[in-house]
């Protein structure tokens, strides 16, 4: 579990009430080109690249034969390319992997190290991104701009629709190269903004609920499970994984469910077992952090089963013994299966 020192607790809170800055190098970019790349990447991962739109960006994943998410990732589509932003650690991964497959399409996949991400998070972003003359664009749509003389690509968006902690935040993304990323944050510090630590980033990641794929995802689990039904696209045709979401959403049930956790006691860590007071195994603990006034917030995987808003867990690791107790709250993802959206 993550402690949050006094300064981290400060960008938390200027994030949540005015504006921060976060460097992003816990993503890589993934360049897709080639003339089937659009095609390929239509049959291998969960969101309809047929119909995005040019400039267009959304989250989607990539999962094995039965559903099992391998990667997620934000895609972002241009005339010429098209573009993935995911955890750096698992970055090198995806492309290899998407790159055995390409088989007798022509796909070309290169990692760019040279480019960075920027976000900027908080109730002033378009205060500063008016001083700062961004183009407003409509969110979920890149626009091209330029900061303190650097090109660079920037989009809107939000984070945490559901948060427990009041509304959730607007955000910007910037994609500039490497050695620029010095000139948008003096610019952005400069019209208001305040910079950010990587302790403040994951406490914000974990009040949006969005989870880490090797530290809230439970091995096996499939979108739904996970608070990730906003990637998949029941419209689109067949891809790798599709049988096997489809017939979730079929039958509307789930497994388990991403949820958080409130911490009662101890500091448990990713990958603990978690079981119901009589024993029964309930799921597994991902991350979590320590808030103001002794508050801490986590986010865990439990089992559909023993679900039970305000019910109490057990987290133990097995390897040492070592123990704590949590409180169940809301999942990230409350309508898992909308109307409109189940599989006939």
């Amino acid at each position: 579990m993550r402690i949050l020192t006094d300064r981290d607790l400060e960008v938390l809170q200027a994030a949540e009430e005015r504006a921060a800055i976060f460097g992003r190098d816990d993503l890589q970019a993934i360049e897709v080109t080639g003339k089937d790349r659009v095609k390929y990447l239509q049959a291998m991962i969960t969101q309809d690249v047929v119909g995005l739109a040019d400039g267009a960006v959304t989250q989607a994943c990539l999962c094995e034969a039965q559903g099992k998410i391998l990667a997620i990732f934000k895609l972002f589509k241009e005339p010429e390319r098209i573009w993935l932003w995911t955890d750096f650690a698992n970055a090198a991964f995806l492309r290899d992997h998407l790159d055995r497959y390409t088989i007798m399409n022509e796909v070309e996949l290169e990692l760019r190290p040279e480019l960075a991400a920027v976000t900027l998070v908080g109730p002033q972003e378009l205060v500063i991104a008016q001083e700062l003359h961004l183009p407003a664009g409509e969110p979920a749509t890149v626009v091209d701009a330029t900061v303190a003389g650097v090109a660079m690509r920037t989009w809107r968006a939000t984070t945490g629709d559901h948060r427990p902690r009041g509304q959730p935040l607007p955000e910007r993304w910037f994609m500039l190269p490497r050695d620029a990323v010095p000139e948008l944050v003096a610019a952005l510090t400069a019209a208001g903004a305040r910079i950010g630590c990587h302790a403040a980033q994951d406490a914000l990641r974990i009040l949006a609920g969005e989870p880490l794929l090797r530290g809230d995802i439970e091995d096996g689990s499939l979108p739904l499970e996970v608070g990730l039904r906003g990637t998949v696209n029941y419209r689109k045709g067949c891809y790798v994984g599709q049988e096997a979401i489809a017939m979730m959403t079929y039958r509307g049930q789930l497994r388990r469910h991403l949820c958080w956790v409130t911490v009662l006691e101890g500091q448990p860590q990713p990958g603990w077992q978690l079981r119901t007071e009589d024993g029964k195994r309930a799921g597994k603990m991902g991350t979590a952090v320590q808030l103001a006034g002794n508050r801490a917030l986590g986010l865990a995987t439990i089992a559909r089963k023993v679900y039970v808003p305000g019910g109490v867990l057990l987290a133990q690791d097995e390897a040492t013994g070592e123990r704590a107790r949590v409180r169940v709250g809301a999942t990230t993802q409350p309508d898992v299966f909308p109307a409109n959206e189940r599989v006939a």
